[in-house]
Order: C-alpha cells, then sequence, then structure tokens
C-alpha cells in the first residue's frame, strides 16, 4: 500500500476479477434484477454474468454486496478498493483470533502471543494477498463465532445473558451463510467435540452452550429465510466438490500431497520456491518435529483443558486425512490457510501456559528459529505481490507499477469516441481481460481471444443438479440465452497439422467491423513482440491495424485458465532465465490466432527456447504454419521468418494455425532426501510443453526485406536478442548444439568470416569432433578439432547481402552436473571481420600466450594476451577471462588476489574457477587476501581460463566499478 496506494492489484487474482464484477452488478442492479442477454452477449455488461453465479447457482456474495457498499460510499471502483478492504479483514482476522484464545489461561499472554504469531503466519498473509476475500472475512467470522458459542467461563443462565450471546452470534451466523457458508462443517464438527467434552466436565456449562445454540439456529433460520436453502445446497456442492479427486496429473495445487507440504504448513519455506536439498529436507524434518510436538503434547493437553482452537484443529486434521488419501490437491491447499488461526490459537495457549524457564531456554532458540522462517516465507509472498516478477501467483506482471486498471479506464474515458463505442482488445490474459469488461461497461468490447462470458454462463446451466435445479423461470432464461447465443455465436473449425480444431468465435455482422483496436503494448503476452516498443504504456488505439496477431482460445490449444490446463496451448507468463528482467511462456502442440489487418503474403516470426527442458534434450521443435515446416535446427533457441504464408478465411476473418509437430512432455522431477517420503509420484509442475516462446508475430514482405541482420555475434546473450537475427540452434549463454546455423549481413566494407571458440575439455581427454561449415549452401570449410581453443577464417570476401551460415559437428558432449546440457563448442564470435584475418599457420607460429600475469597493466599489454572482464589496474568484473599458456613442468594454477573491503564488513563470494570450460575450483571467500593452489595436468594448448564471482562489490566513488576482486598473480607454476 506504501508502494502503489490505491493501484496496488497484489497478484491480480482470477478470484479478485470476478469479485469485482460481481460487485459492479450488485451497484447497478438489484439481487434479483435479470440482466439484459443481449448487452450481455454483445460485451456490454459482462458484470452480468455474475447473475447467474448468485441467482441461478445460488453461490455466496458477502464479499462482492461489501465491495459494492463501499465503492458506492467511496467513489472508487472495486480494483481500487479491494486490498485496503481484505487488509482490513486480515487484521480483523488477528483480532479474532487474540479474542478466541483469551479466557482459556490464567495468563494473559496467550492473547499476545496469538497476535503476534497470526501476524507472522505466512499462509494467513498469503491467503489475503492472493486476493481470497471471502476465505479471510468467512474464518473471521468462524472466529468470532468460536468464541461466542465455545465459551462458558462468566456466562450465567440468566435469560438476558444468554438470550444476548445468542442474538450476537446469530449475527454472526447469518454473516457467514453470506460470506463463506464453506466454514461451517468446521465449526459444527467442532462444537460437537467442544459440548461433549463439556459435558463429560459439567452439564451445568454444557446447558449454557445448547441453549446459546439453540437461540442461534432459531434466530439465523427466521433471519435467512429461504437464503438458508442456497445456502446449505452451495455448501453441499461445494464440500462435494471439494473432496472430489483432481483429474489425474491435472491438480493445480499439488503443494500438501508431498513432504514439502509439511514445511509449508508451517511456513518454514514458502510455497511456489524452489528450495535446494539439504535445506528441504531440514525444514522437512523440522516440521516433523512440530507436528509430533503438536499432536503428542499440545493437543492432548487442550483436549483435557477443553479449549476452542484445539477442537477445530482437530476436525480439520481428520479431514485433511480425508482430502489427502482422496488426492485432493486443492481441498488441502485451502484447509491449510483455514487451519492458521486455530494453529496459531493452540500454539499461543501452550506457549503461554508453559512460560519460559532458564532451564528450557532451548525453546527459544527453537521458536526465534521458526519465527524467522515464517517471516522470511512471509517476506517472500509480500515481495511477489508487487508483480514485479511474472510467474507463479503473478496472473498480470507489474499490474500495480504501471496502474494498469487506472490506465485503461483513462484510455477509455479520454477516447471522445460516440456512445457507445465499439472496441475490439487482442487480450490474451483472461484476468487482464475481466479487468477491462469493468471499465468498457456501457460500450461493445469483443474480446476474441476468448469469449469468457458464455463460458461461464454455460457452466453454471450445466452444472445444475439435483441439489441446484433449475426452476421454470430458469428453465426459460435458458432457452432465451441459448438461443441468443446461436444468434451471435458460432463454432469453427479450421485444419491444424492433420486435425481439425474446434473454436468459438463472434458472428462477423454482429462483431468487430467498425471496431477500434485496443492493443497491450506492455508485454503482458510473447505475441507481436517484434513490433513492441518499450514503454510503460499498456494498451493503446490502433486505427489501422496490420498483421496483428490475437491468440484463439481453441479446443486442441487451450487457454491455460481452463480446465484442460496441462494441455493448454499458451501458458502463462514467467520470468526467463537467459534474459534477466524479460518474460516467456510456455506453449503447448497447437496454437491458433486471428490475424488482423493481414497483408499480402505475410511471414510468421517465431522465437523459441528449450534451453531449459531437459524432457526433449533442449531439442527445438519443428513446427509447421499453414502446413508450411519451420527449418528449426539443433538445441536451445532460435528465431524463425517463415516463407510467405497464406491465412485461412472463416467467415471474413483470417486465421493462422501452428502444430509443433512435437508431443508435450511435463518436467522431470527428481526427489531426494525427505522428499522422496510420500507423494513420489506427484509432479510440482504437470504442463505438458513442447517449447517456450518469446514471440510470435506477423510481418509484412515489406518488412522483411527491410530487416538489417547483424554482421557479426560477440556477446551472449545480448546478441540474440537482435529481432533481426535469424538463427537456430545456440544455447543463450553462446553454447552451440551439434547443428546451428545463423543469418547474417556483412557491410561493404567487411573483410572475411571469422568463426571462434573452445572445446571444453571434460571427461574424455581424446575427444574430437570435426566441424563442417556452410555458407549458402556450400561446404566452404571442414576441420578436426579437439579440447581448447579454435579459429577458423574463411578468408574469402563476402557480398553485402544475407547470407546463411550453417554449422555441423560430427560429435558432441554433455555438460556436466545438473546442467546436462548437449553442446559442441563454445562461440565466441562468428561473423565478417572489418579487416584482413591471419592464416590460421601464420597464428599457430606466432602467438605464445603468457605463462602468467603478475604485473598490471604491463602484463596486460602483451602482445599475445587474450583476455576480458580485467581492469587495466587488475581488478577483476564479475566473470572474467584470460588466456594462458602452460610449461611442461606446470603441475598448478595459482590465483593470488584480494576481496577488498567496501561498506559491507560481513560481504562474502563465491569464486569459481573453470579451464576450458570445466570446473576445477570452488572456494567461499571472505574479506581480504587470499590463495587457490588448483592442480593441473599439462596440455600442449593454451588454456582458458575463467573466473566467476558469485557476488560483486562497487568500489568507492569516484571509481565506481563493479567487481569482485583484485588478482595479483594468476599462472601456471610447478610443484
Amino acid at each position: 500500500m506504501f508502494l502503489f496506494g490505491f493501484d496496488w492489484l497484489s497478484f491480480s487474482n482470477d478470484d479478485m476479477a470476478n469479485y469485482s464484477l460481481g460487485a459492479q452488478r450488485f451497484l447497478n442492479n438489484g439481487y434479483f434484477a435479470v440482466p439484459d442477454l443481449g448487452r450481455l452477449l454483445d460485451g456490454q455488461d459482462y458484470s452480468a454474468t455474475f447473475y447467474f453465479m448468485y441467482v441461478l447457482h445460488g453461490q455466496r456474495s458477502g464479499s462482492e454486496l461489501l465491495l459494492a457498499l463501499i465503492w458506492a460510499v467511496s467513489g472508487l471502483n472495486a480494483h481500487f478498493i479491494f486490498m485496503p478492504v481484505i487488509m482490513s479483514l486480515h487484521l480483523a482476522l488477528v483480532s479474532a483470533t487474540a479474542a478466541m484464545v483469551s479466557g482459556f489461561t490464567y495468563s494473559k499472554k496467550a492473547s499476545v502471543m496469538a497476535l503476534f504469531l497470526m501476524s507472522i503466519s505466512p499462509l494467513a498473509t498469503l491467503g489475503m494477498l492472493y486476493q481470497l476475500i471471502a476465505q479471510v472475512g468467512g474464518l473471521c467470522l468462524l472466529c468470532a463465532a468460536v468464541t461466542l458459542t465455545y465459551r462458558t467461563r462468566g456466562l450465567s443462565l440468566s435469560r438476558a445473558t444468554l438470550i444476548g450471546t445468542g442474538m450476537l452470534s446469530a449475527v454472526v451466523f447469518v454473516a457467514i451463510f453470506i460470506v463463506y457458508p464453506e466454514i461451517l462443517p468446521f465449526f459444527g464438527l467442532g462444537w460437537i467435540l467442544y459440548v461433549g467434552n463439556t459435558l463429560l466436565k459439567s452439564r451445568r456449562h454444557a446447558t449454557r452452550i445448547l441453549i446459546v445454540a439453540v437461540i442461534v439456529g432459531v434466530s439465523t433460520l427466521i433471519v435467512l429465510n429461504t437464503y438458508a436453502i442456497d445456502g446449505i445446497r452451495f455448501l453441499l456442492v461445494q464440500s462435494f466438490s471439494g473432496m472430489s479427486p483432481a483429474t489425474e496429473g491435472a491438480t493445480l495445487f499439488p503443494y500438501y500431497l508431498m513432504p514439502s507440504g509439511l514445511a509449508f504448513f508451517w511456513g518454514l519455506i514458502p510455497l511456489a520456491v524452489r528450495v535446494p536439498e539439504p535445506y528441504l529436507s531440514l525444514s522437512i524434518a523440522l516440521s516433523l518435529s512440530l507436528f509430533l510436538w503438536l499432536f503428542a503434547i499440545a493437543v492432548p493437553r487442550q483436549i483435557r483443558m477443553n479449549t476452542a482452537p484445539v477442537c477445530v484443529l482437530l476436525t480439520m486434521t481428520i479431514v485433511a486425512i480425508l482430502l489427502y488419501f482422496r488426492g485432493s490437491g486443492f481441498g488441502l491447499y485451502k484447509l491449510a490457510m483455514f487451519a492458521q488461526p486455530f494453529l496459531t490459537g493452540v500454539v499461543a495457549i501452550e506457549l503461554a501456559r508453559s512460560g519460559w524457564k532458564p532451564k528450557r531456554s532451548y525453546k527459544i532458540a527453537v521458536f526465534c528459529v521458526i519465527a524467522i522462517a515464517a517471516t522470511l516465507s512471509q517476506f517472500s509472498y509480500t515481495t511477489k505481490s508487487t508483480g514485479e516478477s511474472a510467474g507463479s501467483f503473478t496472473e498480470v506482471p507489474r499490474a500495480s507499477k504501471l496502474k494498469i486498471s487506472r490506465q485503461f479506464g483513462d484510455l477509455l474515458n479520454n477516447a471522445h469516441n460516440a456512445s457507445p463505442a465499439v472496441y475490439l482488445a487482442d487480450t490474451a490474459n483472461v484476468v487482464l481481460a475481466k479487468f477491462q469488461s469493468l471499465h468498457a461497461i456501457g460500450n461493445y468490447l469483443y474480446l476474441p481471444s476468448r469469449v469468457f462470458a458464455p463460458e461461464i454462463v454455460d457452466s453454471m446451466f450445466r452444472d445444475a443438479t439435483f441439489l441446484n435445479p433449475l426452476s421454470e423461470e430458469n428453465q426459460n432464461l435458458m432457452q432465451e440465452y441459448q438461443s441468443l447465443k446461436d444468434e451471435k455465436f458460432v463454432e469453427q473449425y479450421i485444419k491444424s497439422g492433420d486435425t481439425q480444431n474446434r473454436f468459438l468465435s463472434q458472428k462477423s455482422d454482429l462483431a468487430e467491423k467498425n471496431a477500434q483496436l485496443i492493443t497491450n503494448s506492455a508485454a503482458q503476452d510473447i505475441f507481436n513482440d517484434i513490433h513492441r516498443q518499450e514503454s510503460d504504456e499498456v494498451f493503446k488505439f490502433v486505427n489501422s491495424p496490420e498483421n496483428h496477431l490475437i491468440f484463439i482460445h481453441s479446443e486442441l490449444g487451450p487457454h491455460y485458465y481452463s480446465p484442460a490446463r496441462n494441455e493448454a496451448g499458451y501458458y502463462q507468463l514467467e520470468a526467463d532465465p537467459m534474459f534477466p528482467g524479460r518474460s516467456f511462456a510456455a506453449l503447448g502442440e497447437h496454437l491458433l490466432f486471428r490475424l488482423v489487418g493481414a497483408t499480402q503474403n505475410p511471414r510468421l516470426v517465431i522465437e523459441l527456447s528449450n534451453s531449459v527442458l531437459k524432457q526433449h534434450d533442449s531439442q527445438l521443435p519443428k513446427p509447421s504454419v499453414q502446413g508450411i515446416t519451420l527449418g528449426f535446427v539443433g538445441r536451445g533457441s532460435g528465431r524463425l521468418f517463415s516463407n510467405p504464408i497464406q491465412a485461412t478465411k472463416i467467415d471474413e476473418s483470417d486465421y493462422i494455425a501452428i502444430n509443433m509437430n512435437m508431443k508435450g512432455k511435463v518436467f522431470s522431477h527428481t526427489k531426494a532426501g525427505l522428499m522422496r517420503l510420500y507423494g513420489r509420484d506427484i509432479l510440482p509442475d504437470n504442463r505438458k510443453i513442447t517449447s517456450f516462446g518469446r514471440d510470435v508475430s506477423v510481418i509484412s514482405e515489406n518488412e522483411f526485406q527491410s530487416l538489417q541482420p547483424p554482421k557479426s555475434l560477440q556477446t551472449f546473450p545480448e546478441d540474440l536478442a537482435n529481432s533481426a537475427l535469424e538463427y537456430s540452434g545456440v544455447y543463450e549463454d553462446g553454447w552451440l548444439s551439434e547443428r546451428s546455423f545463423f543469418v547474417l549481413q556483412p557491410e561493404k566494407d567487411s573483410g572475411a568470416l571469422l568463426i571462434k571458440g573452445f572445446v571444453p575439455l571434460l571427461e574424455d581427454a581424446n575427444f574430437s569432433t570435426t566441424v563442417s561449415v556452410t555458407v549458402d549452401g556450400e561446404l566452404v570449410a571442414s576441420k578436426t578439432l579437439r579440447p581448447g581453443d579454435f579459429e577458423i577464417g574463411l578468408p574469402r570476401e563476402a557480398s553485402p547481402r544475407r547470407h546463411r551460415i550453417d554449422i555441423a559437428f560430427s560429435n558432441y558432449q554433455t555438460l556436466p552436473g545438473i546442467d546436462g546440457r548437449i553442446i559442441a563448442v563454445k562461440l565466441e564470435f562468428i561473423g565478417y571481420q572489418d579487416k584482413p584475418l591471419i592464416s590460421e599457420s601464420t597464428a599457430a607460429k606466432t602467438s605464445q600466450a603468457p605463462v602468467a600475469m603478475k604485473s598490471f597493466p604491463e602484463d596486460l599489454a602483451h602482445t599475445y594476451s587474450d583476455h576480458s572482464g580485467i581492469y587495466e589496474d587488475g581488478w577483476i568484473r564479475k566473470e572474467s577471462t584470460i588466456r594462458l599458456r602452460a610449461t611442461k613442468e606446470a603441475t598448478f594454477l595459482v590465483i593470488n588476489g584480494i576481496v577488498p573491503l567496501v561498506d559491507n564488513p560481513d560481504f562474502t563470494t563465491e569464486i569459481k574457477v573453470l579451464i576450458n570450460g570445466g570446473t576445477v575450483a570452488t572456494e567461499r571467500l571472505g574479506l581480504g587476501d587470499f590463495e587457490l593452489k588448483i592442480p593441473f595436468k599439462y596440455t600442449d594448448a593454451e588454456q582458458r581460463v575463467d573466473i566467476h564471482f558469485t557476488e560483486d562489490q562497487k568500489l568507492p566513488e569516484p571509481d565506481g566499478r563493479s567487481t569482485g576482486g583484485r588478482i595479483n598473480f594468476i599462472g601456471f607454476e610447478a610443484n
């Protein structure tokens, strides 16, 4: 809130988008007001969709009513008030938890302890940050109900006291029915346990509870009237749904079906964060110890004390066991958050009861460890809620910083179009589309990527069961809706490979002929990226669109927000590990696009990366577009421009189908340590992925011809980001696969082609491979390479036009460790030089790299010194490279230097040393002098020495250079 104010949209969860549209409906309509189906299906009022949820399907509506009320009073729409409202409810939940534990010990410390523990509870905070407003409000009400109705001490049998308590409790129960009836079973089962335990101790106390219960039940039913039936019906539907096991391999919430879920529950580690071993196993072991303490000591003692939190916690534990054996990941995910107030209550009462005796000071240490871990987990969730990183829980990246809701509202308000205006939005993100629809009410807003409103209405009619039958009035409404839907929408088919793909589209005579296109220009998807300019302007009008792609949700390639999520064609954005600060998206087997403003014979541009897809051995797919196969080769990444394509005309609109010609596979997951206790077959990520996409665009023939490919590449991955470069078969950090190609264009004064790199020495010292270089289909060079540096120069000058350079290797190696990528060589330079080359034979005779460097800057001026990342005075960057020559007597590589004290006396860094691409030493360094003496086996070749620091520092101003340390000596020495 301090960073973004009312523009804070946190994770921009789909639930939040639905709650906001529901609030808009209640703001503008009566509860039972039947919507205008024509306006709904024409895109003039998407909020009308939620009539079918609340009235037809009987879903709870308390949160939406609250938002509508505050919207009406404040004048701020639901997007602006959502986070302040849910934060207020969260604070109320923290306070209600403290109230619930008061009175169960002679110490008042229990309430203070509960306040503290609940305020740092990571899962309680996540419920708020993840915008589960009904859950947060419902848990607050549940704690209030438990506090009012489970209490026996201090409650007299006077009529006034009992009636007053009962009536107050009834108000809470009425609110629960409206806000979150799903929690009622936990209240009821816990209440039975509490009353039964009380009856064994004191019939007088039990009588008090029963009298209050009768008053609560009668009062609640009188106030709710027939709505009580709707609440119970909705409760049963949700219970059946929550207890249902997920479709095999399709659960979105596998967290608590694995041992790591134990640590998630206690907040020792955050959800959706990869924790390496052995820390993961240590957190699981600690959580097991906490469960042992909880159920062996705390719970039995508090059952004897008959505390309220333990009764509810026990019922939730029983339900959790049932959910686990039914494989209901989503149910466990929700239940873990439900349990937090009651877990906190039990722990707070126990800590307050036992106190902190000196002889048990170990408790303080354990408590501090857990509190610190929980705080760090909470900090992780809070940091992610800024939306600055794509993926994980974040649905709309940078939504808060870009003020995405405000921007769209301002765009429409300043448009000065006729009312109602007609808009066509290219949004492929379902949540963002719902954000837009809230602002566009009264105008025609067409969302061809996915017609989400009819999907929701269809599901409401489809889900009508014996628990929720359609009335005669609603059956008539369904018939009217179906008639209008058939009039305005049509199922279409298009061929994708050898398969027919089905999708739903708006009929052209009713839709976008005169619509103004609203494009998403701030990288909220991977489409049309070649046309996109870096800007904080999220949306803009395009009056004459040309070759603009809109992703279409289809049967074979659905959006990831669908029942077939693991078979999706396009998944949500996530952080690109190869290009920090950028995003990419996983792709499935089929993709379908609507092409707006198609030019004659356009070309498809597609940029893919399989560098992290070990399940495909990083092999790039060979997709076909409109039946034309694209020529990706090798592994790693690539960007291709297709030959001219012909779009498919359907109902006066142009469509393009892409078939990856590769079956998607899930990531392989090897579980170690305590993660092997159970749930070994549960996949944390069940997406079936063919590739990761960075760009899918269409350009005209004129745009293609005007592209200016680079003349050379030497900096990776930066040079690969050039959108005019066509290439394939290279990893982003410069490793080449066994096949690759580059399309380069020399300038008029360019010289010959040069290829430089090195073959790493891995496990086989006798490794060799034959490289073949082909230019424009003609074999121009072939050479056998062994571990070490290589240089291939082609003195023949090239004409200043595009040239395709293909590089093939006869043999390859696998990088060691968890990397495991299949590689041939590390590429350092490929392209056309500006000056003549020295012939290879001459270079071999004259170049002699130095044996050592110890005097700076003199040694850097050595005629044949080859280095990078080293300053003239010996300071080195975070990553640096030096080429050295070893004498036959050399047995060690010696590196002597210093890590400076700049401004952090606790600074540490890890240094990693590689020789010819193979890691030979890794060591943690503190401040001060250091010396590494690394054993070396002599080989008759120049040695490439790479030095990598994990952390660097900035030298004090006015210097300001970033450095990992200073080198005093580096070289080969004899023993």
